[in-house]
Formats: C-alpha cells, sequence, structure tokens
C-alpha cells in the first residue's frame, strides 16, 4: 500500500517540474522573441530614417543643379528656388524631431521635380531664341554685305553717270575757235572805220568763230566779254549794268559787259561790242569771253 502512495507521489511531483520546465520555455521563448521583435522594429524605423535623409540629400542635391543650370531666372523662379529651399530645411527639423511624414517628403519632391522641368524648358527657350538671334545675325550680316555690296555698285554707277554727265555737260559747252578785235571809230555820218589810235578809239567788238558743236543747245546764250587795260585794270564803266554775278568754278569774275546771242548750230559766228570812246590809253589789252559756265576764248589787241 505504500509502495503505491510512493509511486503516486513521485509521479505527480514529476508532472509538476514537467509543467513549471513548460512555463519556463514559454517565458524564455517570448522574452526572446519579444526582444527580436524590438530590435527589429528599432533596425526598420533606424533604415526609414536614413532613408529619408538620403531622399533629403537628394532633394538638397537636385536643387543645387537647379541652382546651376543657369544664373539669369526668372524673379518667379528665384522665389520659387528660396521657397523650395527653406521648404526642405524645415522637412530635415522634421526628420530630426521624428514628425516627417512620407506625404510632405513625396510633395516636396514632386515640386522640385517640376521647378527643375520648368527651368530646363526656360533655359530651352533662351538657348533657342539666342540660336535665332544668331542666325538672324547672321542673315542681316550676309545681307549687310549685299547692300554694301549694292551700294559701292551703286556708288560706282552714280559716279560714271556724274563723270558721263559731266563728259557730256563739257562737251555741250560752247568753245570759241578764234576771237578777232575790231576797234573802230564812228564818223560824223555815222560809218565805222577801223582806227588803232587810243584817242580815236569809240567802239571795240569781239568777233566769236564758234566750234561747231551739235550737243550745244540751241537758243539763247548768254556771253561775257572782259576787257582787261595796259595796267591791269579791268575796263569798265558806271553806265553799264553788270550787277548780275559771273561765278565760274566758285570764282566771282568781274566783267566789262554781257550779251545774249541766239546760238543755233548753224551759225558759227558771233559778236559782243563795248562803246566807249574816253579811258583809252597806248598799249595792250586783254580781252577774255565768257559763257555762264566757262572761258571760251582769248585774245589780245593794241592801241597806239
Amino acid at each position: 500500500m505504500e509502495t503505491t502512495e510512493t509511486q503516486t507521489s513521485s509521479k505527480n511531483w514529476i508532472y509538476i517540474l514537467s509543467a513549471l520546465i513548460v512555463l519556463l520555455l514559454g517565458a524564455n521563448a517570448y522574452l526572446f522573441f519579444n526582444k527580436n521583435d524590438k530590435e527589429a522594429k528599432i533596425i526598420t524605423l533606424s533604415d526609414e530614417k536614413l532613408n529619408l535623409q538620403v531622399e533629403l540629400n537628394k532633394m538638397k542635391d537636385e536643387l543645387s543643379s537647379v541652382k546651376a543650370l543657369n544664373t539669369n531666372l526668372s524673379d518667379d523662379m528665384q522665389a520659387k528656388e528660396k521657397e523650395l529651399s527653406a521648404k526642405i530645411e524645415e522637412l530635415e527639423i522634421a526628420l530630426r524631431q521624428g514628425k516627417l511624414t512620407a506625404a510632405q517628403l513625396s510633395k516636396a519632391k514632386s515640386e522640385i521635380s517640376t521647378l527643375k522641368n520648368t527651368i530646363n524648358k526656360y533655359i530651352a527657350d533662351i538657348e533657342q531664341l539666342k540660336q535665332e538671334k544668331e542666325i538672324l545675325t547672321a542673315q542681316n550680316s550676309s545681307l549687310k554685305s549685299s547692300v554694301d555690296s549694292v551700294s559701292s555698285k551703286n556708288g560706282e554707277l552714280i559716279s560714271k553717270n556724274t563723270e558721263l554727265s559731266n563728259t557730256v555737260s563739257k562737251a555741250s559747252m560752247l568753245k570759241a575757235q578764234s576771237v578777232t578785235i575790231s576797234t573802230l571809230k564812228r564818223k560824223n555820218s555815222g560809218k565805222l572805220v577801223d582806227v588803232t589810235r587810243a584817242k580815236q578809239l569809240d567802239k571795240v567788238v569781239a568777233n566769236i568763230n564758234m566750234v561747231p558743236n551739235d550737243l550745244a543747245v540751241e537758243g539763247p546764250h548768254l556771253i561775257y566779254m572782259q576787257i582787261i587795260d595796259p595796267s591791269g585794270k579791268m575796263v569798265s564803266s558806271v553806265t553799264e549794268d553788270t550787277s548780275k554775278p559771273l561765278m565760274i568754278g566758285g570764282e566771282k569774275i568781274e566783267y566789262t559787259t554781257s550779251t545774249t546771242i541766239p546760238y543755233v548750230h548753224s551759225n558759227s559766228n558771233y559778236a559782243i561790242e563795248w562803246l566807249s570812246s574816253e579811258g583809252w590809253t597806248s598799249g595792250t589789252y586783254k580781252v577774255n569771253i565768257y559763257t555762264e559756265r566757262t572761258l571760251i576764248g582769248s585774245t589780245t589787241f593794241t592801241l597806239k
């Protein structure tokens, strides 16, 4: 009987000890797995924070690259860049304090990407405008060269036309083939006779034999006679109207008298005269004949 009770008591202690062992093993397992879970969570949270910091660093690098794209950004773009720089600083502070959300990070990344795309388009537009400007500059340069070439040719043509015009103008001028002088005295009968003495002289006539010239314009031509006495003074009279100035080559020419001749191609002989019986002295006189454009002939006569 005692043996049976003893065996039963031993079995009970075995059961109790087994249960305690099981409980201890369960508790150890719980503690072990709970510790590992916490460590895993800590590792996960730490990795996530590190990833967020990496993302923020990437965003800062992106923003720095945006700044480096072009220094001549518009005011709006510069303001946006400053705004995002401040936003990143706020996100970094939130991350350090454990308050940064994935939504905030995603929004900031999107805004930086948008700004970068906008600036890239802005720079592309500027580059396109620059290229178009270079093309226009090249076209303008080519056009200017063409205009200069045309202007040069026009200048040459104008010069040639002017030269030709001057040649034609000179060719169309009247020119005396010869000028002969008649010194005359009017007799009481009214008849004019040739004289050579100064005290007898009443009239000087310049007979002009023109060079035939079909280019000369037919019609009235004003001619001038200048008489220079032996002392070098011009012969003139207060009664003669010589108020109309004669300008040739920018120089004013004094003259003794003038007249208008009816020039025609078929007639070569014309005359201009000077009436005066006073002031004549012995010696050699010079006579110059002018048109309104040039000197056409000269000669001399001598009085005793």
